[in-house]
């Protein structure tokens, strides 16, 4: 489940540092057309991994505790006390 958060982490932070790069402008005589597009697609998501293994910005610790916690509640689920129609708030 480790792995899913922090894989979840780099994505967010490629998708974040493409936004980024989008407002760039490609100048001449190196930028611009297709493959540059490509380019910088793979470098944010390279840029999205490297963050995240390089301790990240705390997105994959919180992702992971919510899934302990969504495991763990699926695995010991809370009985909810029935409702009579008296303790019905919805009834008529």
């Amino acid at each position: 489940m480790r792995e899913a958060a922090e894989e979840f982490e780099a994505v967010f932070i490629g998708q974040m540092t493409e936004t980024m790069f989008s407002g760039l402008k490609a100048e001449e005589p190196f930028g611009g057309g297709h493959a540059e597009k490509m380019w910088r697609s793979q470098l944010s998501q390279e840029m999205g991994r490297s963050i995240t293994k390089s301790g990240g910005i705390g997105i994959a610790d919180s992702v992971y505790r919510s899934m302990i916690a969504q495991q763990e509640a699926a695995l010991n689920p809370v009985p909810q006390p029935a409702l009579t129609p008296a303790a019905d708030p919805y009834s008529n």
